[in-house]
């Protein structure tokens, strides 16, 4: 299952045996899948015998452990899809190394983020430089979009010409996020996956591979847990989204404006590993744009979207 397995071999090749049948137990009735080693039949003479032997192994997805029981048993471990699986595996044995010096699977978890992000730091002050370039000549491109509304062909050349002239590429904040995008799903499944988180404590929360969940509120139809964690990763995307330069398409605001309450339905059960890993990635997001903007200030130039307060 996602954190532990049973591992069979032997010398002898077999075939797999599996099975299915119905447990009853004193309150509920249990299905119960049943697997092992099958060889096909085979006779004995008087005073005859034969010897099969077999190594098991039941635990956890622990790539030490598998390795140690057999050379090709951490194919077991499936973070993640295709070549991201390499890139989870490789995060997870950061992840264990950083425990190893710190001692602390949360401020591991901490740590390893900020790693992430430090590293990919030039990237995304890029596209963010690209997106507030992009938001100071929307007023221009609205009067464009406006003026040739009944000519798409013209108002798209003139729309490129625009961009040509003040040195906008439309796909400069776009590109440099998706080169991004497949080293935050390895972490992403890396956090999800990981037996090591299994049972351990940080903070409030009781097991970082579950929901930080500190009470439970009963309600008429469901009982609601509190989780923090979740709510704090939504708190600090609310702030980012603010902080980040926006379209002036309405449609495209409410759109951004509606992602943290969609995150929150959607992750509100998240392991408190990847809450707080979405918390430290959003705070981090916040201080690189608040460096952003105060160094635009230093320059002399107004950040796109700031008040004349």
């Amino acid at each position: 299952n996602k954190f532990f397995c049973s591992l069979l071999k032997a010398e002898k090749p077999f075939t797999l045996y599996q099975n299915r049948f119905l447990y009853c137990g004193l309150k509920e009735k249990n299905v119960v899948a049943e697997v092992g080693a099958q060889y096909p039949n085979f006779l004995l003479g008087p005073n005859g015998e034969a010897t099969f032997e077999f190594q098991a192994y039941y635990g956890p997805k622990i790539i030490s452990y598998l390795n140690g029981f057999d050379p090709g048993a951490a194919r077991v471990m499936h973070l993640a899809w295709g070549p991201l699986d390499y890139l989870a595996r490789g995060l997870l044995w950061v992840l264990v190394a950083l425990h190893g010096l710190i001692g602390s699977y949360g401020v591991a978890i901490i740590v390893l983020t900020l790693v992430v992000r430090g590293l990919f730091y030039p990237i995304t002050a890029k596209a963010n430089a690209s997106m507030r370039k992009m938001q100071t000549i929307q007023p221009k491109m609205k009067e464009i979009r406006e003026k040739y509304k009944d000519n798409p062909q013209m108002q798209m050349s003139k729309m490129q010409e625009l961009q040509r002239t003040e040195g906008v590429n439309p796909l400069g904040g776009c590109l440099p996020i998706l080169l991004q995008i497949p080293v935050f799903f390895a972490l992403y499944a890396t956090l999800d996956g990981a037996v090591e988180l299994r049972q351990v404590s940080f903070l409030w929360a009781k097991d970082l591979a579950a929901a930080d969940t500190v009470m439970t509120i009963p309600l008429y139809f469901l009982n609601l847990p509190i989780n923090p964690l979740a709510l704090i990763m939504t708190g600090l995307l609310v702030v980012q989204q603010h902080m980040t330069p926006m379209s002036v398409d309405p449609m495209h605001k409410k759109m951004m404006l509606a992602m943290p309450i969609i995150m929150l339905l959607f992750l509100y059960d998240l392991p408190s590993g990847l809450t707080l890993y979405w918390s430290v990635s959003n705070l981090f997001s916040i201080i690189q744009m608040r460096l952003q903007r105060r160094h635009y200030n230093d320059q002399g130039t107004k950040p796109a979207g700031a008040s004349g307060k």
